[in-house]
């Protein structure tokens, strides 16, 4: 459902003023308020592989969940993860667009939907690696994706007909999170996935939008959260109609998500600042 107009008003007003303080830490604007063209931001892998070396990351069995969580909170200062940073940081992790062009140009409206860019997907979890076994779904932005070519072979389906299977491995690196995804944390009713029906609009004039046609890319402002990391394989098996043979390798940072920017690669010059809920009410 979409926000009262006076309820976005405000939320505007709380996105602006908290903007900055987010930023501060993350994200170094230039002086004109800009993203810095070229700026990578985190390495998410680089913190994956990082984390996963920790062992007091993992709870103890004789520790409660509370304690595990006081534990945490006392020494995530102290905990170094790759560019200067530690678990307690704010961290910022650029979504590239990959390989969805933007949404058309609105040249009435003046209007862009930045749905295509925006590189989020879902993975069913099995229940032996989920945390939570409420949990069944992860949610998440890609951040990183390399497919190879490891082989092919020649299939067969039950009815004899033969095609060229090409065997494929995926490499997949996300920043995940459970539960309510954030289009239902930003409470804005916008749609994130890349094939969503409107996208998250945003007003540009028609000079500007010439430059951000196949420009846009993402940046996630969040902090890492428990349960940290998480490692999943899925496999899925070839058709007639789709021989392709994939093994998808997947490893997700899990992150509370602060804000989301909508943003210019070439220029730094950003559109739009979606601020979650629940930092807003902070």
């Amino acid at each position: 459902m979409r926000l009262p107009a006076l309820l976005k008003i405000l939320l505007l007003g709380i996105t602006l003023i908290a903007a900055p303080a987010l930023a501060e830490d993350a994200v170094p604007l230039d002086a004109n308020g800009r993203v810095p063209v070229g700026f990578k931001g985190d390495d998410a892998e680089k913190i994956y592989n990082a984390l996963a070396k920790l062992p007091e990351l993992k709870k103890d069995q004789f520790e409660s969940q509370a304690d595990y969580a006081a534990r945490i909170d006392k020494i995530k200062d102290t905990i170094a993860l790759p560019g200067g940073k530690t678990l307690g940081s704010r961290m910022a992790f650029v979504i590239d667009r990959g390989h969805y062009p933007p949404d058309e140009y609105n040249s009435e409206k003046k209007q862009m939907a930045a749905s295509a860019a925006l590189n989020y997907k879902s993975i069913r979890v099995p229940d032996e690696v989920s945390w939570n076994k409420a949990a069944r779904w992860l949610n998440g932005f890609i951040v990183q994706e390399r497919t190879r070519k490891i082989g092919s072979y020649t299939g067969t389906n039950a009815f004899g007909a033969k095609t060229q299977v090409t065997k494929e491995q995926i490499d997949s690196v996300w920043l995940g999170f459970y539960g309510k995804d954030f289009r239902d944390r930003a409470g804005l009713g916008m749609s994130i996935a890349p094939l969503g029906d409107e996208g998250e609009l945003f007003e540009i004039d028609s000079s500007r939008a010439k430059g951000a046609v196949g420009n846009i890319n993402l940046l996630v402002v969040c902090k890492i959260a428990n349960p940290y990391i998480i490692a999943i394989s899925e496999h899925d098996n070839p058709t007639i109609s789709r021989p392709r043979d994939i093994t998808t390798h997947l490893r997700s940072v899990f992150v509370d998500i602060n804000e989301v920017w909508i943003y210019n690669a070439k220029n730094g010059e950003v559109y739009k600042k979606i601020i979650a809920l629940d930092e807003a009410k902070k």
